[in-house]
């Protein structure tokens, strides 16, 4: 189901990078869409609106992807990041990237006061089994 996220990858070299902070008032949000290749080129906002921001840095890439995979990426994060909420309440960080090296690979943090727990791997469903254990 998440090689859906291969759309990504056509194009250009490149690392998406998610972050909720609730530890913020304001801008809870970071969206990075890093360019592997020229580190110049990267592009970063803080915002309250993750779609909205998370599409205009898409374009402004020049990133074609699908309505449907962009729907994906970012309804996947929100729903980790609600139901870390659940748990963690305003306490929480939480950051979500996908890459591709030699294949796609995904990389989840959760950080709630001192306690920091970190999972990368290649296949989705480990990530979604390391959240869980987590909940």
């Amino acid at each position: 189901m998440y090689q859906i996220f291969q759309e990504y990858f056509k194009e250009i070299n490149l690392k998406i990078f998610l972050k909720y902070d609730a530890e913020r008032e304001n801008n809870c949000f970071t969206v990075m869409l890093v360019d592997v290749e020229n580190p110049n080129k990267n592009l970063m906002k803080n915002t309250n609106d993750l779609n909205t921001v998370f599409l205009e840095l898409i374009n402004k890439k020049g990133i074609l992807v699908s309505d449907e995979t962009n729907k994906v990426l970012l309804n996947t994060f929100i729903n980790i990041k609600e139901s870390l909420i659940e748990k963690f309440k305003d306490n929480l960080v939480f950051i979500m990237t996908v890459e591709k090296k030699e294949q796609l690979e995904y990389y989840v943090s959760i950080i709630c006061g001192n306690d920091t727990r970190n999972h990368r791997s290649t296949d989705f469903n480990l990530i979604q089994e390391f959240i869980n254990s987590n909940l």
